[in-house]
């Protein structure tokens, strides 16, 4: 029991500081990031099991002692994420809260059902199953995405199925709809703004572009015609190196009705002004609307990569 609790402390210990300190980086991959976020569970898994412990010796009612750590987790996980909030480039976060509240629960199931037997005990598993289960999908889904990007590579997007919106930041903007397509049955709407610069990325996606030739997308814009600003930008284009002169930009008037747009990667390549784009480490590429006076909306279908000929 003794080196139980030690366990148990010495793990909380290690766990805690990482909480406000490191974690994944802007341009660490999804699986990556959600499997951070588990941490939460972990913590207050072995936080409530340590909780259970001490209350243990101070008061033989379960249903006491699980309400009080109920309660406990929830304000500390609360507290957390307000302290978060307060730290650079930090979020409040009501995932990491559920989260939270399910590495207690599982805590909580788990001690519970070694004391149980029958019906009860077979009962506790299943919903500790449940819960994992449950929080593990944003993960499951996230390896998922990132197997078939990395399958159809140098298919970008094709937007068939609707993990494919995960890819993209401000995933508020967009919708899958059945009309109108390019390819296939689906297509993207996106919302533009009326900000100073408003529009979408792709940002998660294989980053080595070497051997492709060009980069395709098809636009449909159903309204007058607008122009459309695009970008690509590499390993290199971050922090005090985040200029304009420092990626790809391009831009094409869009017609009414469907219009593809073609760069060529060797464009892309040459793109910042003072040095090549490194195109074995491609981050992000995105496209938008400059001054829009008011809200548009324009649709995007199969964005991908062609390879040069002869290229095995």
């Amino acid at each position: 029991m003794y080196y139980g609790k030690l366990t148990v402390r010495l793990a909380l210990l290690l766990i805690f500081p990482w909480l406000f300190l490191g974690g994944p980086g802007y341009v660490a991959s999804r699986s990556l990031k959600e499997a951070w976020d588990l941490g939460h569970v972990l913590l207050f898994f072995l936080l409530s099991i340590e909780a259970e412990m001490v209350l243990r010796t101070r008061t033989a009612k379960t249903c006491t002692r699980a309400f009080v750590i109920i309660a406990f987790v929830l304000s500390a996980a609360v507290l957390i994420e307000i302290i978060q909030s307060l730290l650079p480039d930090r979020i409040v976060s009501f995932v990491d809260v559920v989260n939270s509240m399910a590495g207690a629960a599982v805590a909580l199931l788990w001690l519970y059902s070694l004391r149980m037997s029958g019906f009860k005990k077979r009962v506790s598993l299943i919903v500790v199953f449940l819960i994992l289960i449950m929080v593990a999908v944003p993960l499951f889904r996230a390896c998922l995405d990132e197997y078939r990007a990395r399958r159809d590579f140098p298919l970008l997007a094709d937007f068939e199925l609707s993990l494919e919106l995960a890819r993209w930041e401000k995933t508020e903007q967009v919708t899958r709809v059945k009309d109108p397509v390019a390819s296939g049955d689906w297509s993207l709407q996106v919302i533009f703004g009326i900000e100073k610069y408003s529009g979408i990325a792709l940002h998660y996606f294989p980053g080595n572009w070497q051997g492709m030739n060009e980069l395709r997308f098809q636009a449909f814009n159903p309204d007058e015609p607008v122009m459309l600003h695009y970008r690509v930008h590499d390993n290199e284009h971050r922090g005090d190196q985040k200029l304009y002169e420092n990626r790809y930009n391009g831009r094409q008037l869009l017609a009414a009705g469907w219009n593809q747009i073609v760069i060529a990667v060797a464009d892309i390549e040459s793109g910042p002004h003072d040095r090549k784009m490194n195109l074995s480490d491609i981050e992000g590429f995105g496209f938008f609307l400059v001054d829009n006076l008011q809200e548009r909306i324009l649709y995007i279908d199969r964005v991908e990569l062609t390879e040069k000929k002869g290229r095995n």
